[in-house]
């Protein structure tokens, strides 16, 4: 899977074919959550003035055992490339070409505490009446988000947090 340069539909392709695709997806989401949540990923992946054997001695050191084997080695080859700047772009682009190919969507849940599987599957199946579409649903569980559901899906955002509801409620009785 090397140096395939960011050939999206090749490398998807690639993927299915190996039968590391849903992995593959799996880990995207982790390691967004993982870069929300420890700002020392971003401050060293991401930094132009780290060179590429720090980062990836970092890599070896910090991150290996959260990825599967193919999205570590996706992840190397930003590094080796220096084109870890491009990351956001790539994976945005990654997933809106899945989504074409398969006919889905992937939405981001972030929640406070983590969903269980039936809460995973009942958003689903209200995101696919919503978008006309079969959803696949990664939690992103955070300490910061004060309750609720925020989805991120389609580029959209559906924010059902407690705090835009209360916001919206004490609107509402201000105006009244």
């Amino acid at each position: 899977m090397q140096n395939f340069r960011y050939d999206l539909p090749m490398m998807i392709m690639m993927l299915e074919e190996e039968e590391l695709l849903d992995d593959f997806v799996r880990d995207a989401f982790t390691f967004d959550i993982l870069c929300s949540q420890n700002f020392e990923i971003t401050d060293i992946l991401f930094n132009p003035l780290k060179s590429v054997d720090e980062k990836q001695a970092w890599m070896d050191e910090m991150l290996i055992i959260y990825f599967s084997d193919a999205y570590f080695a996706f992840l190397k080859q930003l590094v080796k490339n220096e084109d870890f700047i491009y990351y956001e772009h790539l994976r945005t682009k990654f997933l809106a070409t899945l989504s074409r190919m398969r006919n889905c969507l992937y939405a981001k849940v972030t929640t406070i505490i983590p969903l269980t599987e039936d809460q995973s599957k009942r958003v689903a199946v209200k995101l696919k009446s919503l978008f006309g579409k079969q959803v696949f649903v990664y939690n992103k569980v955070s300490r910061y988000f004060s309750g609720g559901l925020l989805i991120e899906c389609d580029n959209r955002i559906i924010d059902l947090g407690l705090r835009t509801g209360l916001y919206q409620l004490k609107q509402t009785l201000g105006a009244v």
